[in-house]
């Protein structure tokens, strides 16, 4: 005797990542204020304590607020400087690095 195996595709327990109303296909809303910040630099640092770590040199959008910012070289870990940012709505933030 030959098994049939069942025509009807398994059932998941968990949820699809694309279902309506999902995280995956929900819009995500600018943050009501933002602007940018610009990092100066002659080398590569990696800056923290903004909204996610970034690379210095670079220009970024970020939500208001007052940033208390750690960048450490990528040239010699040892060299470490810290900054304080204020990104206001439609205004440019600047840190020298340099």
């Amino acid at each position: 005797w030959a098994t049939v195996a069942s025509a009807r595709p398994h059932a998941s327990a968990a949820p699809s990542a694309y279902a309506p109303g999902s995280a995956a296909t929900a819009a995500v809303e600018p943050p009501a204020c933002s602007g940018e910040i610009h990092l100066y630099a002659a080398h590569g640092w990696v800056v923290s304590g903004g909204p996610s770590p970034v690379q210095a040199p670079g220009r970024y959008r970020w939500p208001c607020g007052r940033y208390s910012l750690t960048a450490i070289s990528r040239v010699d870990p040892a060299d470490r400087r810290s900054a304080q940012a204020t990104v206001r709505d439609g205004a440019s933030a600047v840190v020298d690095l340099r």
